[in-house]
């Protein structure tokens, strides 16, 4: 549940094809010039807030299946809307100095997705012992997901605010 959480309260985007028009969405294209700090800081949030709605289903079968099988595939997808959020980032056109923070959120995100992952094998393995275990294992990388965005200025993306 603690990587849950701390992807949840580090992440957003939207890959949807169905809300192209979406703030979300258009947050994802690339713009013609570098984006400002606030820019960023605007458009990363519309992505988190986006990212939270959707996977706010998830991490409510985790904590409410006692099926293995569906919380497995509920960690999986977590961790495939863990890669989207990755992408949406990596296509936000920030200046050097802010381009580091993002990459910094960026190999931190991919953590937290191998331990959604491989929680997800445990818990299919029948050990859910061990998949909790690896969950909260995660709490560390979470800790560290919020810090980065907290210190960059981020209002969402790295709280524990819905948007």
């Amino acid at each position: 549940m603690v990587a849950l959480m701390a992807l949840a309260a580090g992440c957003g985007g939207s890959d949807d094809d169905a809300s192209k028009d979406s703030p979300s969405a258009r947050a994802t294209e690339p713009a013609a010039g570098s984006l400002t700090r606030a820019q960023v800081v605007e458009r990363g949030d519309e992505l988190c807030s986006g990212f939270r709605k959707r996977t706010g289903p998830l991490e409510d079968t985790y904590k409410d299946s006692e099926d293995a099988q569906e919380i497995a595939e509920a960690l999986r997808e977590l961790g495939r809307e863990g890669e989207r959020i990755i992408d949406s980032f990596r296509k936000l056109a920030a200046r050097a100095p802010d381009r580091e923070v993002l990459r910094r959120y960026v190999g931190t995100v991919k953590e937290q997705v191998v331990i959604l992952n491989r929680a997800a094998d445990q818990y299919v393995q029948g050990d859910p012992e061990s998949g909790q275990a690896l969950l909260e294992a995660g709490q560390e990388t979470g800790s560290e997901l919020s810090g980065i965005f907290q210190g960059y200025g981020f209002k969402v993306c790295g709280s524990n605010t819905e948007d």
